[in-house]
């Protein structure tokens, strides 16, 4: 998972388009007419991840939206292969149960967010746009379960120290989302602030942000946002 640059605005950028990766087909043909109405493409989809080879071998999306339990495997499995084939695809996975272990898994596999599935169709419309402009996504249930796990030993690979900057970075993004508003909070340009953003995530050797959060939760190296509050990570998109 790389850390990708965030879409243009809204008055510039392409339409967005995205894939759907779930089993329920009537949920999946509900879900494009709702995106669709709104403006965004849908490619493909793909009911299970044996159906995922032709899908990768279409054009890429921007965005994925990926349940979890498929039929014949896990929605982490399907990310890691859309990590690996279209690296400029943002993953969202969705889930319905706020289990770390799950959004471990999925953040391991590359995701650049883990959501659950308690919101309406029209909040997927809110998540599809978010992802594409480079927002982390995160649902609150699911933040304060990794934070239970801080402070807990991290993983066995050696993390270099991280400096002030490095780590207000990591919080700053927790807490708000993008890396304009981070910027912003943190008085610095998006460009001077992205600079401390990958020498964080190379410091602890991940390649994504999400996945830098979450090793620097359990690690202790960076605190939740006080207090976590009834809302994802990040502010919705207007």
């Amino acid at each position: 998972m790389t850390d990708r640059p965030a879409t243009p605005s809204a008055d510039t950028a392409p339409p967005i388009t995205v894939v759907l990766i779930d089993d329920h087909r009537l949920m999946v043909e509900m879900t494009e007419v709702v995106l669709s109405e709104a403006g965004i493409s849908v490619l493909g989809r793909a009911y299970r991840l044996s159906d995922m080879p032709a899908l990768l071998a279409g054009t890429p999306a921007d965005v994925a939206l990926v349940d979890y339990a498929l039929p014949d495997g896990r929605g982490s499995q399907a990310i890691r292969e859309i990590v690996r084939t279209w690296p400029g695809c943002r993953s969202v996975l969705l889930t319905g149960h706020a289990d770390r272990d799950i959004a471990e898994e999925a953040i391991a596999a590359g995701a650049d967010g883990v959501m659950l599935k308690d919101g309406g169709l029209d909040e997927l419309v809110r998540i599809v746009r978010r992802a594409a402009a480079g927002d982390v996504l995160l649902d609150v249930s699911i933040l304060a379960s990794l934070v239970e796990r801080t402070n807990q030993p991290p993983p066995k690979q050696p993390i270099s120290p991280l400096t002030d900057r490095e780590r207000n970075a990591l919080e700053v993004l927790l807490a708000v989302g993008d890396t304009a508003e981070a910027a912003e909070r943190l008085g610095i340009t998006e460009s001077t602030y992205r600079v401390h953003l990958h020498h964080a995530m190379k410091k602890l050797g991940v390649e994504g942000r999400l996945e830098a959060i979450s090793l620097a939760l359990r690690a202790g190296i960076i605190r939740p946002p006080a207090p976590i509050t009834d809302r994802p990570v990040g502010p919705a998109r207007r």
